[in-house]
C-alpha cells in the first residue's frame, strides 16, 4: 500500500537538521526562518529572531560586505559567496562562509534571500595555531630559525628591490647557559 508523503514536513525536517545554518530573510533583512543549526551557532532563540535583523547579528567588520552582497543578489547577480563574521549572543565572534541567494516572484521582484552559513571558526583557529607552532619556538614563543631566515630573506629582497635600508642586530649572550642552569628556564626566558 502506497502512503501519501508529507513533503512539506519532510522539507522542514531536512532544513532543521541541515549541518549548515539556513536562514530566510525579507528584503528588509528581517528574519522569516532560522534553522536549528544557525540558532545554535549564534546563541539566539526563535523568539529572539522575531526582533532581530541581519545587522544585529553581523560583526561590524562584516556589515559593509554583507549589505553589498545582499544588494548584488537582489540586483540579480545570482548567488554570492562571502566570508562573514557573526556575533554570538554572548559577544563572541563566529567566522563563516556564507552563500546568499535571492528568491524572486514571476515579475522578478525580490521576495526573500536564502542564506547558507558554514561555521569555520574552529577551522580558522586550528589553522592559526598550526601556523604559529610551525614558525615559533614552543618554549620561548620567539620565532624559530626557519621563520627568522625567511623574514631576513624577505627583508633583504625588499632592500634590493626598493632601496630600503634594514638593520640586523646580532647579540651573543656569553654564559647564557649559566643563567638557565642557575636561575631556571623562566629566568632565561625573562632575560631573552
Amino acid at each position: 500500500m502506497i502512503t501519501k508523503r508529507d513533503f512539506q514536513k519532510e522539507f522542514e525536517i531536512l532544513l532543521e537538521n541541515s549541518p549548515l545554518g539556513v536562514v530566510l530573510t525579507t528584503p528588509n533583512n528581517e528574519f522569516l526562518y532560522v534553522n536549528h543549526t544557525f540558532r545554535e551557532m549564534v546563541g539566539y532563540s526563535d523568539e529572539d529572531f522575531s526582533t532581530l535583523t541581519i545587522e544585529n547579528i553581523t560583526h561590524p567588520d562584516s556589515i559593509e560586505v554583507s549589505i553589498d552582497a545582499i544588494n548584488r543578489v537582489f540586483a540579480g547577480e545570482g548567488p554570492i559567496n562571502i566570508r562573514k563574521r557573526y556575533l554570538h549572543k554572548d559577544g563572541s565572534v563566529i567566522d563563516a562562509n556564507t552563500r546568499i541567494a535571492g528568491v524572486f516572484d514571476d515579475e522578478e521582484n525580490p521576495l526573500y534571500q536564502c542564506t547558507n552559513i558554514e561555521n569555520i571558526t574552529s577551522k580558522l583557529k586550528a589553522d592559526r595555531e598550526l601556523k604559529y607552532s610551525a614558525t615559533h619556538d614552543a618554549l620561548t614563543g620567539l620565532i624559530n630559525r626557519r621563520e627568522f631566515e625567511q623574514r631576513a630573506s624577505q627583508l633583504l629582497q625588499t632592500s634590493l628591490e626598493d632601496d630600503f635600508v634594514h638593520t640586523l642586530l646580532f647579540m651573543d649572550l656569553d654564559q647564557f647557559k649559566v643563567v638557565n642552569d642557575t636561575g631556571g628556564h623562566t629566568a632565561g626566558d625573562e632575560l631573552l
